[in-house]
């Protein structure tokens, strides 16, 4: 069986998903592109915080095509169900979908087989599900399992597994870092001599995702070591190998603290949630009780000087803006927003440039054309930070508006600077 790698679909959404990365993403980092062996049947394996932007991102780093493996209820319809398969999406079963889930399963795992005897690739999310908070949860063993299946199969096959630590700063908000961290290949076939192959590769797997990532193991202290590392802001973010590097020493290092300060950690812990409940009805972030002076007047003159241009490219690419974000109000999971701003966003930039710039060509200035297409994504962009500037601006007027003698802020803000002495003794 040849399998048909680049189709149609594949290439027109290759496309779109590597511009919205780019786009809707501060900055991107990708690291240890040099650990995938090459001319070599690979399983990529990743942690999954961000729904089916997580698949995207990992798609798109190199210039080869991939398969997933996807939970089945995904592929709802007959239609979907191509639409998918265009896009080399394969189902994976679960016992809920039904007593003849093994049956299936052995049909797609034969399928991959197929796919890493041609050298292909496919990218497995082990945990089964997605979750947007920074901790891996129990992994699924259908990957190992698929390694030693093809490896056993196809005796001259040498299979690796490829872990790869996917960071977001943000799942939720727009104008987040994203750094993709792969890690050191393993070798199927070093483990054809353990007697319990499946479980040693799978505690290998495990081992090296969490390293290759922003792992907060402690799930009932997960409020307090999440403020400290991420909310809070206590730990710059201008650069994102160094960001992350930061984060993982400080989260060791916070580990260690927890173990010597149990009691204080657990009420800490509680006193975080206070904190982001105060600030979630205030509609302002934590990382705000930072700010001694208000530097408004410079955020304030960027914002009427840049207005023309935020104008401009606002009214060219309304509909790709606003669309996704009415389809996310009606949404009451967010960890749906990221996808649905990342990939129905860069489907309708693609949709609405090519419609618009065809109108522009037949009915105003048919020489300009191309500069018009030209200026779409260009200001599209600039109205899109100028949009992420006004949101900043807006949150630091509300946070200085605030009753600075009231009894809730004053113990938001006080927890805050405890953290903050916490966080510096963290050496």
């Amino acid at each position: 069986m040849r399998f048909k790698h680049w189709t149609l679909t594949y290439r027109f959404t290759y496309l779109l998903f590597w511009l919205g990365m780019y786009g809707y993403y501060r900055k991107v980092k990708i690291r240890g592109l040099k650990n995938i062996p090459k001319n070599k049947p690979i399983l990529f394996v990743s942690n999954h915080q961000n729904s089916l932007v997580d698949p995207c991102v990992l798609a798109v780093t190199r210039l080869k095509p991939v398969y997933f493996l996807a939970r089945s209820d995904v592929f709802g319809s007959p239609f979907v169900s191509k639409i998918l398969g265009s896009l080399n999406m394969m189902p994976i079963y679960r016992k809920r979908d039904g007593n003849d889930f093994q049956m299936k399963n052995k049909a797609i795992f034969e399928k991959c087989f197929e796919i890493l005897k041609q050298n292909g690739r496919i990218i497995i999310f082990p945990e089964g599900s997605h979750d947007k908070r920074k901790h891996l949860r129990e992994l699924k063993s259908g990957v190992a399992r698929i390694g030693i299946g093809a490896s056993s199969l196809y005796k001259e096959l040498d299979v690796y597994i490829v872990p790869v630590g996917l960071n977001y700063t943000n799942t939720v908000n727009k104008w987040a870092d994203l750094y993709i961290n792969y890690g050191q290949a393993i070798r199927v076939k070093d483990y054809d001599s353990f007697n319990d192959a499946s479980d040693e590769i799978m505690l290998a797997i495990r081992s090296s995702i969490s390293n290759l990532m922003i792992d907060i193991e402690n799930e009932e202290l997960y409020s307090l070591c999440h403020y400290i590392l991420f909310d809070s802001k206590f730990i710059p973010d201008d650069k994102v190998l160094e960001t992350y590097n930061t984060r993982k020493n400080k989260l060791q290092k916070l580990k260690d603290w927890i173990e010597e300060h149990k009691t204080r950690a657990y009420k800490l812990n509680e006193k975080t949630l206070h904190i982001k409940q105060y600030c979630e009805d205030n509609k302002i972030r934590p990382y705000l009780f930072n700010e001694k002076n208000p530097h408004k007047l410079g955020m304030l003159m960027v914002l009427i000087l840049g207005f023309p241009l935020f104008l401009y490219g606002w009214i060219n690419n309304e509909i790709p803006f606003r669309a996704p974000r009415r389809l996310n109000a009606k949404l009451k999971d967010d960890q749906f927003h990221s996808p649905i701003y990342l990939i129905l966003g860069a489907f309708l930039c693609g949709i609405c440039w090519t419609v618009q710039t065809i109108i522009f060509y037949y009915f105003i200035l048919p020489s300009f054309w191309w500069l018009y297409l030209l200026s779409l994504p260009i200001t599209g962009w600039i109205a899109f930070r100028y949009y992420i500037l006004l949101k900043k601006f807006i949150g630091k007027n509300r946070y200085y508006k605030l009753n600075k003698t009231n009894a809730q802020f004053v113990k938001a803000k006080e927890t805050h600077e405890e953290l903050k002495e916490i966080y510096k003794g963290l050496k």
